[in-house]
Order: C-alpha cells, then structure tokens, then sequence
C-alpha cells in the first residue's frame, strides 16, 4: 500500500508540473530599468510641443537611434541596444557645440537626419550606427543652411523639404549618395514652394505646396521632374491647404477648402476628376475634419457638426458610411491622439465638464466613454491643467495603453490603462512628491518600452522590459484556444502532451477534419499604419490564422478569427510601424484542427502594394 501510494503521488506530481509548465502562462509586473542618464528632450509639456514631446525614437537593427544631451558633447546622436553599456553617444558631429539631429528615419540600412555641424552648417546626414558610418550625406546649401525636414521614405528615394540657397524651400530627394541627392522640382520659380505634409500613397508621394500662382494645393510626384504635378486647383480663388494626409481603402484623405464650403472632408485617388469634397459635414461652415485614424474597418476623426463643436466621426469610403459616432461636447476640443490596443480605439476627449482626460470607443455612440477622470480638480476652459490629465504619447505596449498624463496633484508621470476605471493606474511614479517625472517619445521597440523621464535630479533613459512568462496553473484548454492564444508554434498537433499517457488524463481528442488546401495570399495593400491582406478562401474552412513578424520566420505577432466565404478575404492588421519590413504567413482551421502554411509574403508599411510572384517563389 505504501509503494502504491508513492508510485500514486509521484505520477499526480508529474501530471501537476506538466499541466502547469505547459499549459499555463501568466505575466510578472513591469520592470522599470534606468538604462542611461542623459537629457532626450529639452521639450515640456508647457511649450505645447506635444507633437515634438512624443517624437518616437527610430529603429535600425537592433539599435534604437534619438538625440541626446549631455553637458559635455551637448545635443548629438545617441543609440542604445536595450542595454546600459549599449547606450552609446553614436558620433559627437558638432565638436564645438550641439548638432541638434532632427527628423530621424530609417532607410535602405541607414539612419537619415538632419544635423548641425560647424563647417557645413544644417545639412542632411546619415548613419550605419558607427563613428565612422555617421556622415554628411551631401552639403546642399554651401553658403548656409539647407534645414532638411520631413524627411519621408518611399520604396526608391527618401523624400524631403530643403533650401540649396538658390531656388528656394523645394522638394527634395536622396539615394543615400552625394550624386543622388538632387532638387526633384523648381515647383516654385520665383520663390519658395514649402512643401510639407509629404505621404506616401501608392507608388508616389503626395504633398502640399504653393507653385506660386495657385496657392498652396495638393501635389504628386513619382520622383521625376515631369511627374511632379499639381493633381487638382481645389480653391481656384486662393489655397485649398490640404492637411492630415490620411491613406485609407485606396484613397488619400484630408481637408481642404474650396474658398465656398469651408475646410470640409476631401478624398482623391491621385487624379483631378478623382479629387473630390467626400463629405460637407456642416452645410453652414468649415466642418474642420482632424487627426485621422484608421481603425476596425474605418477612417476616425475630430469634426465640428452643425450644431456642435466636438463630434467624433468615422467613415466606411462611403457618404452612407460616413456618420457621427458620438457628440462628445457641443463646444469644446476636437478628439486626438487616436491609439488603437486590443479592439479599443482610445483618445484624449473634452466633454466640457471633466476636461480633457482619456476616451475609449468600440465604434457605436452606447461604446464612446471617458475611461477614468484622472485629474479631478475643477475645470477651467481658459486653464486646461487645473482640471484635465493631458494624456499624450498614447502608445501600445503589452496590450495596455500606456500614456503620460497629469495627476490631481500637478504630479506628470506615466500611465497605463486596460480600459477600465480601475485599470487605469499610474505604471510607475518615477518623481514622487514632486512636480512629476515628465515622461516623453514613448517608443515599443523588440516588444519593451522606451522612454525619456526626469527623477527629481537627473533626466534619464528608461526602459520597461515585456514581462518574463511565469508558470501557473490554468483551466484545460480546447485545441482551438491554445492555437488561437499563440501558445503554440510550428505545427499544431492537438491534445498534444510531452508523456503520452497524460493525454489520456486530460487532453480533448479532435475530431474535426483537417482543412483541405492552403490559403493562398497574393495581394498585400499598406499605409504607414495598416496592412490588409488579401487571400483566397478555403470551402471547408472555418477559421483563419495569421503569423507576422519583421522577416520570414520571425512569428512574434498573430492573429485569428472566424470567417465563412466563397469570395476573396480581405484582413487588415493595423498599429504597425511606419515604413518597416514585415512578412506575413496564413493558413486555415476547422474546428480545433488546422491545415498547412501558406508561403511566405512580405511588404513595407509605406502605402504601396506587393503582390505575389507569379514564378510562385516566396
């Protein structure tokens, strides 16, 4: 009887660890890590430079690249590699002062940037992440400051707005060579065209300028001379403006105004006839469409209807599908700062009594709530800070919201939020009792965060590593669950278990019938936020999964969902990084059984197409 008993707790012991380790996975709490004491940003939140206050750091390899200070070298070009010996000072360009790199972007291997340097002056520059790699890329303006800017990355040239001294501020483009960095077009002959709001958007870039006698309109170009071209005089009277280029189901959206109808909804598919006013949200003046964002199947955005001020609209790309999600106050701030986490669109929303705090929406009026009334003192319209938390530099980390806000008590530091009232915490007080830690260029990068903060004595680098998977036990899984959870990777053998006679203890047996051919994905379609897959269905299909990473068998990312069709499917992933490599892989399940990978497809966030090769190679 005491052998048996032995024998019995042994195997119970066994069973127990194995359902534990294999099956079941939880998360520790956040790990704060101090990387480097250095200056990131000069920006506060009292300059109302939100937009520079939340600049992401810029990826390369396995490097992040941002600009540094330090009372030695002053501001210059700094990388970490998630470590504190890996955050390095990449090159001191301006030995005698601070060269100021701006405007980073990563293109063809390299870093792009614009830099101060004593002899050269503000020119544009790159880098390998070496010493030696960090060069001036070509001095456009030899008699002073050519002040490279928006810089912007297509497939064949990185694209910007520069001042050679002779022509003016004209367009701009670079092969990362002296030679190859060329002025595309005179757009203006008499003075400066400023182009700005460059976007990429099929196979040309889309921007605005003024040629000097239409205006400021929407231009085009392929890179040519000849095929940089106004694609429409929107405001024959003046300038159109149009701003908040926006790429969304194969057409650029934006605002401009015509000179009669006020700044209203405008869309183009890059052709004049095709350059049209999409939607006159208010008939009676400028419905003023701001801050785009694409989000489950629509274009989200801040409006001013004909009775209010403070709408949240969407559209579908239709004028039916184009409708008021929820009047959010009849008078006050429009909705920004859309940021997308697990089937959730958040922002930050003033209804005019709490302030402006953090918002959330499924897309339906009953769904558009604030989610927590972070800063509780009384409101002021004329104050914002005395009664509204501020949230800025939304960004997705771990399927949480994590942002920076204001507390109660002036306190700024950073947030993170699951949705829910009591959910939305401070993730970590760095400056207690004090004014705040004043968190900034919040940055995801090889699944942890980055960020710039100040401890009370010095500014630093932090980083919040992705929580360390710890084993806990949890409730039997189906076949489907654990495939569709990510918890398995490679080939998915249901009930699968490491000794198989506990299969028989717990694991379901399936019966359901492998599907019988591949998905095939032939067609890609990406913004600087999205892709959207298009693949052929399976008939006995009733699921599909989709793996992504950064390269052919890099399967980080996934996703699933129920799907029945005898149609081509469509799926968009979104919240992806601008202008990245990515490769996505599919295939199809029924029930808890699931059949074979298609080939590997791979496409760049940059607002092109890629399609399969016809030769039937990856």
């Amino acid at each position: 009887m005491k052998i048996f008993t032995a024998k019995f707790l042994g195997v119970v012991a066994i069973i127990i660890f194995s359902f534990f380790f294999f099956f079941g996975r939880t998360f520790a709490d956040d790990t704060l890590i101090l990387l480097k004491n250095i200056f990131v940003s000069q920006d506060y939140p009292g300059s109302n430079d939100y937009v520079s206050l939340c600049t992401k750091m810029t990826p390369l390899g396995n490097n992040l690249f941002f600009h540094g200070f330090n009372l030695t070298n002053g501001t210059e070009l700094w990388k970490t590699d998630g470590t504190s010996n890996g955050t390095v000072m990449v090159k001191d360009i301006n030995a005698t002062g601070s060269a100021d790199p701006e405007f980073l972007i990563s293109f063809n291997g390299n870093v792009y940037f614009q830099a101060t340097e004593a002899a050269y002056g503000n020119e544009l520059w790159k880098t390998d992440g070496t010493d030696a790699g960090t060069v001036l890329v070509k001095d456009i303006n030899p008699t002073g400051d050519s002040t490279p800017t928006g810089l912007t990355a297509s497939v064949s040239a990185l694209f910007f707005s520069a001042d050679d001294g002779v022509n003016g501020r004209e367009l701009w483009k670079t092969d990362g060579t002296d030679a190859g960095t060329v002025m595309v077009k005179d757009i203006n002959p008499t003075g400066d065209s400023n182009p700005s709001e460059l976007t990429v958007f099929g196979n040309e870039l889309y921007f605005k300028a003024n040629d000097g006698v239409n205006g400021i309109e929407l231009w085009k170009t392929d890179g040519t001379d000849a095929g940089t071209v106004m694609v429409k005089d929107i405001n024959v009277s003046g300038s159109s403006n149009p701003t908040g280029l926006t790429v969304f189901n194969d057409n650029l959206y934006f605002k401009a105004t015509d000179g009669i109808n006020g700044a209203q909804l405008w869309r183009s598919d890059g052709t004049d006839l095709g350059t049209v006013m999409f939607k006159q949200i208010n008939p009676f003046g400028g419905s003023n469409p701001v801050h785009f964002a694409s989000f489950s199947g629509a274009l989200y955005f801040g409006a001013n209807g004909s009775t209010d001020s403070g709408e949240l609209w969407k559209t579908d790309g239709t004028d039916a599908g184009t409708v008021m999600v929820k009047i959010i106050n009849s008078t006050g701030n429009l909705p920004s700062s859309f940021t997308q986490v697990n089937g959730t669109l958040f922002f930050d929303g003033d209804d005019g009594v709490n302030g402006i705090e953090l918002w959330k929406t499924d897309g339906t009026d009953a769904g558009t709530v604030m989610v927590k009334d972070i800063n509780k003192n009384p409101y002021d319209p004329l104050s914002p800070q005395t009664g509204s938390s501020l949230p800025y530099c939304l960004v997705n980390f771990n399927n949480e919201l994590y942002f920076t806000a204001y507390t109660n008590i002036g306190d700024t530091e950073l947030w993170k939020s699951d949705g829910t009232d009591a959910g939305t915490v401070i993730a970590d007080d760095i400056n207690p009792g004090g004014s705040g830690s004043l968190p900034s260029h919040e940055t995801v990068f090889n699944n942890d965060l980055y960020f710039t903060a100040f401890d009370g004595t010095n500014d630093n680098l932090y980083q919040i590593k992705s929580p360390t998977p710890t084993p806990t036990p949890t409730p039997e899984m189906s076949c489907f669950d654990q495939v569709r959870l990510g918890l398995w990777h490679g080939e998915f053998f249901c009930g699968w278990s490491p000794i198989p006679w506990i299969q028989s203890l717990f694991a379901p047996s399936c019966k359901d019938q492998k599907p019988s051919y591949t998905p095939d994905l032939f067609q890609i379609n990406t913004s600087r936020s999205y892709a959207k897959l298009f693949f052929t269905p399976v008939s006995d299909a009733t699921d599909y999964y989709i793996s992504y990473g950064y390269k052919e068998g890099d399967e980080r990312f996934g996703v699933s969902f129920p799907y029945k069709s005898t149609g081509v499917i469509d799926y968009t992933i979104n919240s992806l990084n601008p202008n990245t490599n990515y490769s996505f892989r599919i295939r199809a399940g029924n029930g808890c059984a699931t059949g074979d990978w298609s080939t590997w497809l791979s496409a760049k966030s940059n607002g092109r197409i890629y399609y399969k090769y016809t030769s039937g190679k990856k």
